[in-house]
């Protein structure tokens, strides 16, 4: 089974693959936009709120076509407060990077995400481990 189509968009915006559009909000959620909102969301996500950090990642991330540092703040705290997507997220983001510590760190992340019951995840973890994925250049 491949990532799902919020798995590709937030992988895209952290490694800043492409330009896309602002993507809706997970089910039962409206978009936030509002300075007031944003504010209310950034202190529920610097409190250990994971939905909250998920959406302020989402919010971010659209539309944005490089690497942005402000999305990899809000994905790492999504994923250290549980959001499973956000763990799976992470842990792709660190299979690209040069650190040979970074492949350590997205086997950390994907194991989370396939714990909480991420089926792409636990996919992507067992290829990870049998070796079937290249590393980049300069890495172990």
């Amino acid at each position: 089974m491949g990532m799902t189509t919020r798995q590709l968009v937030c992988v895209a915006a952290i490694l800043g693959v492409g330009a896309f559009a602002a993507f809706p909000a997970a089910a039962g959620e409206q978009s936030q936009s509002a300075p007031a909102e944003v504010a209310k969301l950034e202190r529920q996500a610097l409190l250990g709120d994971a939905k909250a950090a998920f959406r302020l990642l989402q919010s971010t991330a659209a539309g944005k076509s490089s690497v942005n540092p402000e999305a990899a703040l809000w994905l790492t705290i999504a994923a250290e407060n549980g959001h499973p997507i956000a763990q799976y997220n992470l842990g792709a983001k660190l299979l690209g990077g040069a650190d040979p510590r970074d492949r350590v760190r997205a086997e950390y992340w994907l194991s989370r995400a396939a714990k909480a019951g991420d089926e792409s995840a636990a996919q992507l973890l067992k290829r990870v481990r049998k070796g079937q994925l290249a590393p980049r250049p300069g890495t172990k």
